[in-house]
């Protein structure tokens, strides 16, 4: 729920009493989807006026939260939105329906957040509503386009009002009822409804009586309520991982220990930062989003050519009408015929007509020709048919996945998906035996290592694997190890994979393992170059394990695996 509406809704309010006696100064990004947009103090002496928003992008899970500072980096470091430094803010305002806030700047201007998911961006709007530029230009609207922002405030009815609106659809599931009905709620807070009115929220909505309807109802207006009154952020932990965090306290999660925080921009910085394994998380959830968006196109391709193709149904009508003409006047005709003028018996007027023939078959031979493809035109029909709908239903349930990857919190809610939808991901020929869904022994493919404090390190196996593992399996704030100056495998330490911090004999530990693998595995005290992940990159057309690395530091130690371990790990 870090990028639920009314997470953000608290945000805002928390921004708001920080933006007095501040002044935009000039934002920058350091990494592709982070956007810092920095405030300091407008008299001098306010530190309480210095403060950074920090804005992610990335698609798999958009963060709003802030820090006190936030040091620009030397390199790697570009301004963004120029122009707007020293500027003062006249108001910041949520959407009032919509993952959307906006900065007013006194220049006019203002900056546009949207929390879109895989749209996710920041944009710079003129003074008439228009976007004059964006932090990823890819994903922004045309120069010129209009950012909508509807004036109109969302609200929740009373119960029977509320009622009404989810019997309108009386075919549907309740959970589905409900979700048009509160769209700003997203799958966890829908499920928080249905745990406290005692219901399943698969059962049809015509099902339901009066009573659990008005339960129903007046849940979902109690959980709106409590969302929408003080903020009592927390993150909620299984077996010591972070799972979910929540503005306010969630009963179907009470049963978790959780921890309580004193604003809501802390418990997102929190939960962002302990969270180690949302990284992996991020990834799965972007190849299973491209998956199933490329069997969705598939599917509709696929839809569209079989309906080009498929024959009408009078054809098999016409070609068994002509056939039993054939029949009617068998006497009449003979072998080498191209066509039979015949009198159309089955029509008001009995016109003439000329039907094609086969000249090498007999008369009676182009009949059963004839009736053959009647059967054929109707069996084909009703394959293709049957076919439309399972593609049309699978284009929907598809499409379905994708709507409910956005809302996504955490490796439950993942496995959860994966479960509910597995007929549907096996049908698209999606695989669904990986990320936090697979089993205990589907180990990576690296050498693995356990060092001090419980942490995983991963050792590469060879060029290649190398590239593997630095490029896609080491998130950004891993610990990234390799002997300086000569070829050996990559190490990485997994950061949030053990408890509590990372001990230097942890670190020293994973840079023996990067020389046991090297060329100086049989020397003493080698350099070992340690760095965080993100300034690890792999140049445009460079060989197979080869890397470069900023802001490393050297540590000396002796080449060794840890104890217990031995080469075939």
């Amino acid at each position: 729920m870090i990028s639920n509406y009314y997470t953000l809704a608290h945000l805002v309010s928390e921004w708001r009493s920080r933006l007095h006696d501040a002044a935009l100064a000039q934002p920058f990004t350091q990494s592709r989807f982070e956007l810092v947009l920095p405030f300091e103090p407008v008299l001098p002496g306010n530190a309480s006026g210095r403060f950074a928003a920090v804005i992610n992008c990335t698609p798999a899970q958009n963060v709003l939260f802030f820090k006190d500072t936030y040091p620009r980096a030397r390199r790697n470091s570009t301004g963004i939105f120029a122009g707007l430094e020293g500027a003062l803010v006249n108001d910041i305002a949520m959407h009032p329906s919509d993952r959307q806030i906006r900065l007013s700047l006194r220049t006019g201007s203002s900056i546009v957040l949207q929390f879109f998911g895989p749209k996710a961006n920041a944009l710079l709007v003129g003074p008439d509503g228009t976007v004059t530029d964006a932090f990823l230009r890819s994903k922004a609207p045309s120069a010129g386009g209009q950012v909508s922002w509807k004036p109109d405030p969302p609200s929740i009815p009373d119960e029977t009002a509320f009622a009404s609106m989810i019997r309108a659809d009386l075919s549907s599931a309740l959970l589905q009822a409900l979700k048009r009905a509160v769209p700003s709620f997203g799958p966890v807070l829908l499920r928080e409804v249905m745990v406290r009115a005692g219901v399943d929220g698969r059962e049809r909505v015509a099902e339901l009586d009066e009573l659990t309807m008005a339960r129903v109802a007046r849940e979902a207006i109690a959980v709106h309520r409590t969302l929408t009154g003080p903020a009592r952020p927390r993150i909620y932990y299984r077996d010591e991982i972070a799972v979910a965090f929540a503005p306010a306290p969630l009963v179907h999660l009470s049963e978790l220990r959780s921890e309580e925080f004193s604003s809501v921009s802390d418990g997102v910085r929190t939960f962002v930062g302990s969270a180690h394994r949302r990284a992996d998380l991020g990834r799965i959830i972007e190849r299973l989003h491209a998956d199933l968006s490329h069997a969705a196109e598939q599917a509709t391709t696929t839809l569209q050519r079989i309906e080009q193709e498929t024959p009408n149904p009078t054809e098999a009508d016409r070609a068994e009408r002509y056939a039993r003409l054939l029949q009617a006047n068998l006497s009449e005709l003979r072998k080498g015929m191209r066509e039979a003028i015949v009198e159309d018996l089955f029509s008001d007027g009995r016109e003439i007509i000329a039907i094609p023939l086969d000249p090498h078959l007999t008369p009676a031979k182009n009949a059963e020709r004839l009736f053959d493809r009647a059967r054929k035109v109707r069996t084909t029909v009703v394959e293709q048919g049957e076919r439309c709908v399972s593609l049309q239903t699978r284009v929907r349930s598809l499409a379905t996945i994708i709507d409910e990857l956005d809302g996504l919190t955490g490796e439950d809610d993942l496995a959860a998906l994966i479960e509910r939808h597995a007929a549907t991901l096996r049908s698209a020929g999606i695989r669904i035996g990986e990320g936090p869904a697979s089993k205990e022994d589907d180990r990576p493919p690296f050498r693995i290592f356990t060092v001090d404090g419980g942490f995983r390190v991963w050792a590469g196996k060879s060029g290649e694997n190398n590239d593997l593992l630095s490029t896609r399996h080491t998130a950004k704030n891993d610990l990234w190890f390799h002997v300086r100056g000569m070829s050996g495998s990559h190490v990485v330490l997994k950061m949030g994979t053990g408890r509590g911090e990372v001990s230097r004999r942890a670190k020293e530990q994973a840079a023996a393992i990067a020389a046991y693998y090297s060329k100086m595995k049989k020397a003493r005290h080698v350099p070992v170059i340690m760095c965080e992940g993100k300034y690890v990159r792999k140049p445009k057309g460079a060989t197979a394990g080869t890397v470069t690395v900023e802001r490393e530091t050297v540590l000396f130690v002796d080449p060794a695996l840890p104890g217990g371990a031995d080469e075939g790990s």
